[in-house]
């Protein structure tokens, strides 16, 4: 299976929120994706159609001066799962979070996503800390 793992395209926006609201019961409703160099979106592909993806912003501590990266909405079209391709969108994370010299990588996952926390624990990270806050404005 030949798996391209790449940036977001304008283009892909339908594919990516479709993928989106596939795997996440918080809807996209946020039609005009932009990204930049410090916020993107990786995108795996499959006879070019997007079969997985992964939101990621690059930040920095001002009081540390150490930038990291946070991941966001790491999916995989249900008919994808279990062939190493989240594995392969982490190995992309991993190599953009070395290229940006970012000290570590950070990601906070809903304790009901039992099979997403395997990906991530094969792929090097450990569990932290179990409180997440969140304030609705």
């Amino acid at each position: 299976m030949d798996i391209i793992i790449r940036d977001f395209k304008p283009e892909d926006t339908k594919s990516v929120i479709d993928l989106f609201n596939e795997n996440f019961s918080h809807k996209a409703t946020y039609h005009n994706i932009e990204t930049s160099k410090s916020k993107k979106i990786i995108v795996a592909t499959f006879n070019e159609l997007i079969i997985a993806m992964a939101e990621i912003d690059i930040l920095e501590n001002c009081l540390t001066n150490t930038k990291y990266l946070l991941i966001n909405n790491v999916c995989v079209k249900n008919e994808f799962k279990n062939q190493k391709i989240g594995s392969k969108i982490m190995k992309k994370i991993d190599e953009i979070a070395y290229n940006e010299k970012c000290n570590y990588i950070t990601l906070s996952s809903n304790k009901t996503r039992i099979i997403a926390h395997k990906l991530y624990k094969n792929n090097g990270y450990q569990i932290i800390d179990t409180c997440l806050f969140k304030k609705i404005i």
